[in-house]
């Protein structure tokens, strides 16, 4: 049986005030998008989890993650990547969020959980001619 999220754009929104500037429509497309991810991953079948709850709460959990780490990046996109300026003696440095995501970090924690995209591929092996 197929895994729906159950994400909704409340969820992704939560206690970030930055993500309610984001129009519902498209928090719903940033979660098809993070859905589509975590299938990709593997994270709707996860390695070694047969109990029904615990595997929708592993892809929630990611589908979730990924979600508010993709508006993470629109919003450091906003500045155009600009990290530090300064005008006329005023300066402002903006934290870079690429690459210090607590999002991404914690989808990574997943992905390497219950991750089963690298078992499915398979391997290749190469012989010298």
């Amino acid at each position: 049986m197929p895994v729906i999220t159950t994400v909704t754009p409340d969820a992704v929104i939560g206690i970030k005030q930055d993500f309610k500037k984001f129009p519902t429509d498209y928090i719903k497309l940033v979660i098809k998008q993070a859905s589509a991810r975590a299938i990709g991953d593997g994270l709707n079948a996860p390695y070694g989890v047969d109990d029904a709850d615990i595997i929708q709460t592993v892809f929630d959990s990611s589908v979730l993650n990924y979600a508010r780490h993709l508006l993470m990046i629109d919003i450091f996109a906003e500045y155009n990547g600009v990290t530090n300026a300064t005008t006329m003696n005023n300066s402002q440095t903006i934290t870079d969020k690429t690459k210090t995501d607590p999002y991404l970090a914690e989808y990574n924690r997943i992905l390497n959980l219950y991750g089963t995209s690298m078992q499915e591929k398979g391997t290749v092996t190469f012989y010298a001619d």
